[in-house]
């Protein structure tokens, strides 16, 4: 299937450009693979909008053999093709050479408490070591079916100062416009859904229930607990709609069944998955909300990252903690090639591998490995002469070297540094006016312009009154200068 290249106006990122890939076999002349450990979203499962909400279309969703948000027969197979493809891969890297039972021991599994992020781990396994007997490990001091702390997705952390400052990290990562320019772009999405829907025609549409979709007021919405996310009009059953749709789509060999009867060009699927994957990136990809909600999962991380026992880990999880963990470890945007799910597609992993070069240093290599929708629906064998995608990510702030691979002590800080953050996300900097962790001439600015009724694009108010006296004056503005003395206050 051709793709488009998805238009800058549809997407709230600015693309960065990324050095090319290295090619395996210069990896393997100049470098020796020491360890792997892989974050991964469970792979396809069944839909789950409700009875109620399946009457937003007049057509008949795909009869799912497997309950409501089970892994499928497809994503079993497609998890097995996955384990095999890196087992090959770990191999002709020289990681595992012995019998598969061998190095049983070197590896570790731990899955979400879930039923279909724990069939994915016992499928990737099959494919990967398969009778070697390695244990998918999961908390069995929660109910089955219940989530992990390590995977969780409620925030914990809810004040009008974390709210303000996730809001403001939104805007600045939407770029030109801010986040009104990308409900804007939704929209556009939407009307492609809700044709595909033909939901002018449900059943819901003819009992003056929903006729399309709206995403009018949407705003980040925070609550202590609850998973984050993009409320306002029905937004929130617009993303659940796409996903199903796409779920059926990738299921479906039958491309007329998969899409209701219609037929869809590459550019119009894509945006049926951009409604879902922008919105699970915009509610939970920020880099304040990240390190709140991946907390555990970055404490996990650190951890099989840094155990001397095993020499492959594997963490099975959700879109949110693909999400969260890219935001606060500063990933800098993406799109993801070859898929409608540009952010965190279905069965997609994110991958860390520790090297060390000729010269005894140690080195990482950070990248996304996932299935593109050909090979999905195709349900394709993975190997090394048809392997999945790789795509590199790049780190904000920090410089890989010609071959795509950073100093690994810098990347083991960063974890450090965003499992330390959690302690102060609520923990305001004084007088920082736009919620960007300096404090400098542009907060100044920013109480110039507040007064004079100027735009501006972020503005905390409580951190402008400097003076204290319960009002925003020029004397805020001049009182922060004197604080300044021309030198940054960083936190």
């Amino acid at each position: 299937m051709r793709y488009l290249t998805i238009v800058l106006s549809m997407i709230c990122v600015v693309c960065h450009p990324i050095k090319a890939q290295t090619d395996d076999e210069t990896l393997l002349a100049n470098y020796k693979l020491k360890k792997l450990v892989m974050v991964g979203r469970h792979g396809v499962r069944s839909a789950s909008l409700t009875k109620s909400e399946r009457r937003i279309t007049p057509h008949t969703w795909h009869k799912w053999r497997e309950g409501d948000g089970q892994l499928t027969e497809r994503g079993a197979i497609l998890e097995q093709q996955m384990g095999h493809y890196f087992r090959e891969w770990l191999r002709k890297m020289g990681l595992f050479v012995e019998e598969d039972s061998q190095h049983a021991a070197d590896c570790y599994v731990y899955a979400n408490s879930m039923p279909r992020t724990v069939d994915t781990a016992v499928n990737f396994l099959a494919g990967f070591m398969p009778g070697a007997g390695i244990d998918v490990n999961y908390n069995k001091n929660v109910a089955f079916g219940s989530m992990d702390d390590v995977f969780k997705d409620g925030s914990s952390i809810a004040s009008n100062y974390f709210i303000a400052k996730v809001k403001a990290e939104a805007e600045s990562a939407c770029g030109e416009g801010g986040f009104a320019a990308v409900m804007d772009s939704l929209e556009n999405d939407a009307k492609v859904l809700s044709q595909l829907l033909d939901m002018d025609v449900s059943p819901a549409c003819q009992h003056g229930d929903t006729c399309s979709f709206d995403f009018s007021g949407a705003y980040i919405y925070l609550h202590k607990s609850w998973m984050p996310r993009i409320a306002g009009g029905n937004i929130y059953l617009a993303q659940m709609a796409a996903s199903d749709c796409l779920l059926q789509y990738y299921d479906i060999p039958d491309t007329e069944h998969g899409l209701f009867g219609h037929e869809l060009s590459d550019e119009d699927i894509i945006r049926v998955g951009h409604i879902k994957d922008m919105w699970i990136w915009l509610s939970m990809g920020m880099p304040s909300i990240g390190k709140d909600i991946a907390h555990h999962l970055l404490v996990k991380l650190r951890d099989v990252l840094e155990d001397d026992e095993h020499h492959f880990a594997y963490l099975v999880g959700h879109d949110s903690n693909m999400s969260s963990l890219t935001g606060a470890l500063n990933i800098l945007p993406y799109v993801l090639p070859g898929t409608p799910e540009i952010k965190t597609p279905l069965g997609g992993k994110l991958v860390f591998e520790i090297w060390e070069n000729q010269d005894g240093d140690t080195l990482a290599r950070v990248r996304y490995v996932y299935q593109s929708l050909d090979q999905i629906r195709n349900l394709e064998s993975l190997s090394l002469d048809n392997p999945p995608s790789s795509y590199p990510l790049a780190i904000r702030g920090q410089q890989p070297n010609s071959d795509g691979l950073y100093p690994w002590r810098d990347v083991l800080t960063l974890i450090h540094d965003a499992i330390n953050d959690y302690a102060t996300l609520d923990d305001p900097l004084p007088n920082d006016v736009n919620l960007d962790e300096v404090v400098d001439m542009l907060d100044v600015v920013d109480i110039v312009k507040f007064v004079l009724k100027q735009p501006f694009l972020h503005f905390y108010q409580p951190q402008a009154d400097v003076d204290g006296d319960g009002m925003i004056s020029v004397r805020d503005a001049l009182q922060l200068m004197n604080i300044i003395s021309g030198f940054p206050k960083k936190r």
